[in-house]
């Protein structure tokens, strides 16, 4: 008997960690379903994320002048999840934080009340 998928939000989905986390996932897409990403920069990179994995949440917060969050879930025409509520989310089983700094504090705290595994 075959094991569920298991829905995996990615959090800081654009620095070394989090693209070599997405490398693993896509090798196990019997496992797992990357159903968010959240990246704060390199938004090129995080639309190439997004078109790949197909996520049903995403959030970014653009830094040092790169594109509004407006303009890029325009551009994407996707609606911009925040992260603690993209860690509370149903279809988030596992929430891998790959964030700088205490950036994934508050969305760590939301999954955590939320029963969700967090690493």
């Amino acid at each position: 008997m075959s094991k569920p998928v298991k829905g995996v939000a990615v959090l800081g989905s654009t620095g070394s960690v989090g693209t070599q986390a997405l490398d693993v996932l896509a090798g196990l897409s019997e496992r797992f379903q990357v159903v968010a990403l959240a990246a704060a920069q390199n938004l090129s990179l995080l639309r190439q994320q997004a078109a790949r994995f197909h996520p049903k949440l995403l959030w970014c917060e653009p830094r040092d002048g790169e594109m509004s969050p407006e303009r890029f879930a325009r551009e994407t025409a996707t609606h911009l999840t925040p992260m603690p509520e993209i860690a509370a989310a149903p279809e988030v089983d596992l929430l891998l934080i790959a964030t700088s700094g205490i950036a994934g504090l508050p969305a760590a705290l939301a999954a955590l009340e939320a029963g969700k595994v967090v690493v």
